[in-house]
C-alpha cells in the first residue's frame, strides 16, 4: 500500500474523504493530511458552509494566519443560514442560492484558491508541498451543472502543481459495505481522471477515536486504522 502511495504522490494524489461523522472528524482528518506542522508546506482550505473556525484546520498550534496558510470561503454560494448538526453526524450543508449559481463562477471560484499557492510562493515545487482541502463539495450536488466534471478540474489543477487536494464528501456508508458501493461515491471515483483515493471515516462506538480505511486503486480496502 505504501509504495502504491508513493508512487502515486510523485505527480501528485487527489482523495475524496467521506463518511458519515461530525465536522470536527473532517477537521482532525485535514490536519492530518495538511502533514506535520514542522514540515515546510503551503497549505490552502477552501470552506462552503462557513461559518468555521478557521485555525482548527491547521495543524499543531500553526493558525490560519500563517503565511503558509490561506482559508478561502465562497461567501456568495451558501444560503446565509448556518449549517445544522444532527446528533452523532455531520452538519447538514446549506443549499445553494436558487437561481444565483452557475459552473462557471464556481469553477473560477475554487481554481483561484488552487492558484493562490503562486502568489505567496512562486514557482512552488516538489511533490505534495501544496496540500489543499475543500470542505465539503456535497453543497454542490443539486444547483451546479456538470459538478463531477468541476470536481475533475479542480483536483487536475491541483495534480498539476504536483500537490495533494482532499475533497469532503461527506457519505453515510452502510456498515459492512465498501464506500464504492454508495452510487454517489462510485459515480465520482470511476468518472474522475484526477481521484485517485478514497477515504472512509467512522467513529469508533467504544473508543470515539476517528478511524480511517482507504481504497486505492490496483488494491483491496485497507482495514480501519486509528488516526
Amino acid at each position: 500500500m505504501r509504495s502504491r502511495l508513493r508512487s502515486l504522490a510523485a505527480d501528485g494524489l487527489g482523495c475524496l474523504v467521506t463518511g458519515h461523522v461530525p465536522t470536527e472528524r473532517y477537521r482532525e482528518e485535514t490536519r492530518k493530511l495538511f502533514g506535520a506542522p514542522d514540515n515546510p508546506r503551503l497549505r490552502t482550505v477552501l470552506l462552503t458552509c462557513p461559518p468555521a473556525a478557521p485555525d482548527g484546520w491547521f495543524p499543531g498550534e500553526l493558525g490560519a494566519d500563517h503565511p503558509a496558510h490561506e482559508v478561502v470561503t465562497l461567501p456568495n454560494v451558501a444560503r446565509g443560514r448556518a449549517a445544522t448538526a444532527t446528533p452523532g453526524g455531520p452538519a447538514e450543508p446549506s443549499r445553494l442560492d436558487d437561481g444565483s449559481v452557475d459552473r462557471d463562477r464556481i469553477e473560477a471560484a475554487i481554481l483561484d484558491a488552487v492558484r493562490s499557492v503562486e502568489r505567496r510562493r512562486p514557482g512552488v515545487s516538489g511533490p505534495l508541498t501544496f496540500r489543499f482541502g475543500l470542505h465539503r463539495w456535497d453543497v454542490f450536488d443539486h444547483d451546479v451543472p456538470d459538478a463531477p466534471e468541476v470536481l475533475d478540474t479542480v483536483l487536475g489543477a491541483v495534480h498539476d502543481r504536483r500537490g495533494l487536494s482532499h475533497v469532503h464528501y461527506p457519505r453515510q456508508i452502510e456498515r459492512g459495505r465498501s464506500p464504492l458501493d454508495d452510487p454517489v461515491v462510485s459515480q465520482l471515483y470511476h468518472g474522475s481522471d484526477e481521484l485517485d483515493v478514497v477515504v472512509e471515516l467512522r467513529v469508533d462506538g467504544e473508543t470515539g477515536e476517528t478511524q480511517q480505511r482507504w481504497r486505492v486503486p490496483g488494491r483491496r480496502l485497507t482495514g480501519w486504522s486509528t488516526l
